[in-house]
């Protein structure tokens, strides 16, 4: 292939991916930027704590640290969560998986913070003081 050959194909591919950019066509060699990680270490900052919801003589608390969660239900004790991860899925809406430290079976746990309370399961928990 002769210079010119050669001088004429650059032109040609670099008019087409001028036209390509008018066109909203984008090229395999752009490069894309990356997205941050849905899924975050422990758990949210602001839920930490324990937080109680009581029903005539029921109590529901629900212990929120780092690592995990823990349900206790009138007395008695739900497996503690750990290695615990979170996803943000908007409006203070919250997903929690973890891995109960007994069964090593995978919970998922979905809840909301809204004017100071925890919603989870329907039930709406306030921060007690500890």
């Amino acid at each position: 292939m002769g210079e010119e050959n050669q001088m004429q194909l650059k032109l040609m591919l670099a008019g087409l991916e001028i036209l390509g950019g008018l066109l909203g066509v984008t090229s395999t060699a752009t490069t894309t930027t990356a997205q941050a990680a849905t899924w975050h270490t422990g758990t949210p900052t602001k839920a930490r704590g324990t937080w109680r919801y009581q029903q005539g003589r029921k109590r529901y608390t629900v212990r929120i640290k780092k690592t995990g969660l823990r349900f206790v239900n009138n007395g008695r004790v739900n497996a503690q969560g750990k290695a615990a991860r979170y996803k943000y899925l908007g409006d203070q809406t919250y997903t929690v998986k973890e891995r109960t430290a007994h069964t090593k079976k995978v919970r998922q746990t979905t809840f909301k913070l809204k004017g100071g309370a925890l919603y989870v399961l329907g039930r709406k928990y306030h921060r007690i003081t500890t």
